[in-house]
């Protein structure tokens, strides 16, 4: 995936993290399984040692990150989206029959 690729979210159980990153009061806005997102930034290796995003329709408060030692917004893992496959437009002729 690339900046600004359009994904389709296509796993959103967070059940097992959700109260995780509620726990100290924050709002977290998590994506929706089967709506677009574009992708705004990479982060090539995170937490979980794979690729994770940000998007730019989902913005969260930044959180200090014990394991990294920073503060910054919650990403998710690549592995929750699949890149959107556009449809090829079809295009027809229309004949104009003149008598």
């Amino acid at each position: 995936m690339n900046l600004d690729d359009k994904v389709v979210c296509i796993d959103d159980d967070f059940s097992l993290v959700a109260p995780e990153l509620t726990a100290n009061g924050f709002k977290i806005n998590l994506p929706i399984k089967g709506k677009e997102y574009t992708i705004r930034y990479i982060y090539e290796n995170d937490i979980i040692g794979e690729p994770s995003y940000l998007l730019w329709e989902i913005a969260n408060p930044h959180f200090y990150i014990p394991m990294l030692k920073e503060s910054r917004e919650l990403a998710f893992a690549h592995w929750r989206f699949e890149k959107v496959k556009h449809q090829e437009a079809e295009y027809y002729i229309e004949e104009k029959i003149v008598a």
